[in-house]
């Protein structure tokens, strides 16, 4: 880009206009929004802390139903959706199963502190798990990684 620069104090005191050239910015990395659900306050507000801090946008639901109505009306937005396993009233692979069938390429992350979570329905069985209790260090790898991905569709 370039843009004029005027002296006004020049010796002959008349302005004299240089020409600046200002350095542009391209090809940065912006992170993306990672839609958050997790029914436990103090987990889903460390993640969340976590996540901005490092520059994601977030958008949080605290169960099943409301992550499935925000990924609804934010689709186009969302990089990732890292989703608890156990929760009610709908489950996270519940909500998951309803948001592949919208969108089969729809990238997804589990959080889990159970062994219960072993027993994800079989076509849900090779998406990332991050097991809990987890460090901000392994959060943001785990991000990193998921949102990298190759999209393809779950089957």
């Amino acid at each position: 880009m370039r843009e004029r620069f005027n002296l006004k104090n020049a010796p002959s005191g008349r302005p004299i206009t240089l020409p600046l050239k200002l350095p542009t910015v391209t090809n940065v990395s912006v992170p993306g929004t990672i839609l958050v659900v997790e029914d436990n306050e103090a987990v889903r507000k460390f993640t969340i802390m976590t996540l901005r801090s490092h520059g994601y946008r977030i958008l949080e639901a605290f169960d099943g139903e409301s992550g499935l109505a925000t990924f609804l009306r934010h689709r186009h937005k969302v990089e990732l959706v890292l989703t608890d396993t156990e929760m009610t009233p709908h489950s996270g692979p519940e909500m998951v199963e309803e948001i592949l069938r919208v969108d089969p390429f729809a990238r997804i992350g589990f959080m889990s502190g159970t062994a219960r979570a072993c027993e994800l329905p079989r076509r849900l069985n090779e998406l990332p798990m991050l097991e809990k209790p987890f460090s901000a260090e392994h959060l943001i790898r785990f991000v990193r990684e998921s949102v990298h991905a190759t999209r393809k569709a779950v089957q």
